[in-house]
């Protein structure tokens, strides 16, 4: 089993136990301290109630897509401290095209990216979320990534993204591709992200994900 199929695993018996713990704890609390206080017709509609109440708290603490919401003040606060130690490494990227895998769940975005090189770049993970289109009424946006030129700027110790700098025009991804599979994990199939693959044409690569489908 992949890391995130036993991610999901864990997920779902989380929210089993919060379900389960929640309705029992309730029977318990109402048998003890209120054994005569409700009529036996009204018990069967507040335990249903009461599972509905317990699916949605365990919707809200399992499930949930994207990182944490980070206001632009503090994030700019964050990336100018960072600079000013000196702990940021940036890299320019010219791109031709695009297509983006689909996820599983929640374990980020996906690109493969062909570069003017001809070389493909990789890019994997929920950073890019915010750079994609969005339909929520609080935060509607465009898509702004990937773009025909960009700069990505990393933590130089720790090599996570922080963030990416879109400056050319955006690029509409050719194709959504399948999902990676448990073989792909299993295999060590998908690159690192920020991995440049030279081996390969950026077809190639296309093809052997259309033909996961």
């Amino acid at each position: 089993m992949s890391y995130f199929g036993l991610k999901n695993v864990l997920q779902l018996l989380g929210a089993s136990f919060i379900v389960v713990f929640g309705l029992s704890l309730s029977a318990v609390f109402f048998s003890r301290f209120f054994p005569d206080a409700l009529p036996v017709w009204l018990v069967g509609p507040l335990l249903l109630a009461g599972f509905f109440v317990f699916v949605l708290l365990a919707l809200v603490l399992f499930h949930g897509k994207g990182p944490r919401r980070v206001s632009a003040e503090a994030s700019a606060a964050r990336i100018g401290k960072l600079e000013e130690m000196g702990l940021l490494t940036l890299q320019t990227f010219r791109a031709r095209r695009a297509f983006q895998v689909d996820e599983f769940e929640d374990e980020g975005s996906s690109y493969f990216i062909e570069l003017e090189d001809m070389s493909v770049l990789f890019l994997t993970g929920q950073y890019l979320y915010r750079y994609e289109p969005s339909q929520s009424t609080s935060a509607a946006r465009l898509r702004s990534f990937p773009c025909t030129e960009f700069t990505l700027r990393r933590h130089k110790e720790k090599g996570f993204a922080i963030d990416i700098l879109c400056q050319g025009e955006v690029i509409e991804p050719e194709v959504l591709a399948p999902w990676f599979e448990d073989g792909d994990f299993k295999n060590h199939l998908i690159p690192l992200d920020g991995t440049i693959v030279r081996e390969k044409t950026y077809d190639q690569i296309k093809r052997e994900r259309l033909r996961q489908n």
